[in-house]
Order: structure tokens, then C-alpha cells, then sequence
């Protein structure tokens, strides 16, 4: 009598083996589609990083231009041309003849060929960009802070700033 009930118990446990294995199966295809997932979210964000270090790199590189033309500007003592690349903050605050008298002020150290120094973006609408003067005795640091206007796009001039000490910078 025991051969008849074994084979029924081998069959009564079917169901459950098949139940198992499918199962498996979408566990199997969840883990595919989550790994998907994740690849392709890792790749969008691999494109976004890209666009970024882009837009920071022309951010950078617009900021530079107004940073390098306001350092001429110095080097020629001229205010004007200097304050003209200001924003309105900047351009109410000095006049052609007070940034031209601050220039000769500073030609001791400004007399000598300068050389980039570094920038640096803070967020994607400001640069602080720094000059150094290499004169005899020490180095004259200049941090030129250039802003983005928000309403124009143009970057403008907002702050001039010089000193020997690069910390206080």
C-alpha cells in the first residue's frame, strides 16, 4: 500500500514546485530590470555632470575675459574703461577718477608684468578671478569679483580687491 501514496505525495508537491520556480523567475527579472534602472539613471547623471563641468568651464571662461580687460584697464590707469565694465552697484560707488587715482595709487606693484593666478565659480553666476604681480621684494595679489547679471547675462566687474597678503583675499 505505501507505493500508491508516495507517488501521490511527489505529485501533490508540483504545484508548489512550480510556484517556486516562478517565483525565481520574477525575481530574477525584477534584479535585471533594478539593475537597468540603475545604469540608466547612472548615465543620466554622468551626462548631467558633464553638462555642468561645460557650463562652468564657458562660465569661467566669459568671467575671464571681463577679469582680463579690467587688468589692462589697470595697467593703463584707466578708470573709465574699468568702471564702464562695472555693474550698476559698482559704477555708483566710484567714479573714472577715483578708480584712476586708486590705480597709480597701486602702479608701484602694477608696474610689473602680472600673470593669472587662479579662479575659482561660486555657484554659476559669480567668479572670483586673482592676478599676481611678482615684484621685487613680495608678491600684490588683485581679486577681480565678476557677477553675471541675471535679467542681461553679461558678466560685470563688482569688486576690485589687492593686497600682498594672499590670505586676506
Amino acid at each position: 500500500m505505501d507505493e500508491p501514496t508516495e507517488p501521490r505525495l511527489l505529485e501533490a508537491n508540483k504545484p508548489h514546485r512550480k510556484l517556486f520556480a516562478d517565483l525565481k523567475d520574477i525575481f530574477v527579472i525584477g534584479v535585471i530590470l533594478a539593475l537597468m534602472a540603475g545604469a540608466a539613471l547612472l548615465s543620466i547623471a554622468l551626462v548631467h555632470n558633464i553638462d555642468s563641468k561645460r557650463t562652468a568651464t564657458r562660465n569661467a571662461a566669459a568671467a575671464r575675459v571681463i577679469a582680463d580687460e579690467v587688468i589692462a584697464d589697470i595697467g593703463k590707469r584707466d578708470g573709465g574703461a574699468a568702471r564702464k565694465l562695472g555693474d550698476t552697484k559698482f559704477q555708483s560707488m566710484y567714479t573714472d577718477k577715483q578708480l584712476h587715482d586708486q590705480f597709480v595709487a597701486i602702479k608701484p606693484v602694477t608696474s610689473f608684468s602680472h600673470s593669472f593666478f587662479r579662479d575659482r565659480l561660486v555657484g554659476n553666476d559669480t567668479a572670483l578671478v586673482m592676478y599676481r604681480y611678482p615684484t621685487k621684494d613680495l608678491a600684490y595679489y588683485i581679486r577681480l569679483t565678476i557677477v553675471r547679471n541675471a535679467k542681461t547675462g553679461i558678466w560685470q566687474l563688482t569688486d576690485i580687491t589687492g593686497n600682498a597678503d594672499l590670505s586676506t583675499l
